[in-house]
């Protein structure tokens, strides 16, 4: 009788558990209800407000956008201007600009500038890069020399090279710790944006003692270089004791696609380094260099396997295309 009075009470209280819990469930399944509802109705609300900032900043006068900016916060007034960057040209993104630096709206992000936290700091970075302006190129062009981490230098340079800002060839390649660290996709980018801004300052760089990889990164940047003003030194490297540096010649003079590159590639077609005669049989089909297909048949038996792949390439891409003119 005892055993079946304890029983009884074991499964009262389970059952009053069970209810409690379903209870429980049920209102926090309410309440998560409630708040997406909640959440939903105030991200309607502020795109319609982001909407309506974004009509009245560009089609107010001086004194009603001195009322708007009175009447709204302005992180909500900056959100609304980045908005807009994205969709107006000419005039009307002067206006914009002139709108956002008349009253002080990159202010919050020049403060969020100086946070310890690195992705902090680059998130700031981006807003700059989308508004485009004097200061906000001033402050990335701080950030990109002064600020203490490398990511984030690399970040504000990748900005400043968005926006056709980037300072000289020699402080960038300080600055970003080129000569003492592998260099990366985004330093070969940085290297070509400075060779088409800055062709003089890229080629006093390129004469430099510089490291083989920052060498050969430079090197190919110089078939970028308009008019061809980089071809002395891309047929200097081509030379290069250094493999690494002789290849981006050859891809520096796949860029440039002038006739004079064809005197120094049949050199290379027989260069000791599979790697270049590999590369340099790439650039003769690319080319088109039709006076180099005995060469390439040669190369097609080449004991590396590389060079074989790319001599069948080129000698088959030259058969398929018409040769230039």
């Amino acid at each position: 009788m005892i055993w079946f009075s304890a029983s009884h009470a074991v499964a009262q209280v389970v059952m009053v558990l069970s209810v409690c819990s379903a209870i429980a469930l049920a209102a926090l399944l309410v309440l998560l209800v409630i708040r997406r509802d909640t959440q939903e109705k105030h991200r309607k609300s502020k795109r319609a407000r982001l909407i309506w900032l974004s009509r009245e900043i560009l089609g107010a006068d001086e004194a009603e956008a001195a009322e708007l900016v009175r009447q709204s916060r302005p992180d909500e007034l900056l959100e609304a201007c980045l908005q807009l960057y994205q969709l107006v040209r000419g005039t009307d993104r002067k206006q914009l600009t002139e709108f956002v630096e008349r009253y002080d709206l990159l202010a919050k992000v020049e403060k969020r500038l100086s946070s310890r936290l690195a992705p902090r700091r680059v998130d700031a970075i981006r807003t700059l890069e989308r508004i485009g302006s004097h200061r906000a190129i001033d402050l990335l062009t701080h950030m990109m020399i002064r600020d203490r981490a490398l990511t984030v230098r690399q970040e504000a340079a990748a900005g400043l090279a968005r926006l056709d800002a980037l300072p000289k060839p020699t402080v960038v390649v300080a600055v970003l710790e080129m000569e003492t660290r592998p260099i990366t996709r985004l330093d070969c980018a940085l290297l070509r944006s400075m060779a088409v801004r800055e062709p003089e300052d890229m080629l006093v760089l390129s004469r430099r003692i510089l490291p083989p990889g920052l060498k050969a990164a430079v090197v190919e940047a110089l078939g970028w270089i308009p008019n061809f003003g980089g071809l002395p030194e891309i047929k200097k490297a081509a030379s290069d004791e250094n493999v690494d540096i002789r290849c981006a010649a050859l891809r520096a003079a796949c860029k440039i696609g002038h006739p004079a590159v064809r005197n120094w590639i049949e050199f290379l077609l027989h260069d000791a380094d599979e790697t270049a005669r590999a590369q340099a049989a790439m650039t003769a089909g690319a080319l088109k260099l039709r006076k180099f297909t005995p060469v390439l048949e040669q190369l097609s038996h080449d004991f590396s396997p590389w060079v074989r792949m790319r001599s069948k390439e080129a000698l088959k891409r030259m058969r398929l295309e018409v040769p230039d003119a």
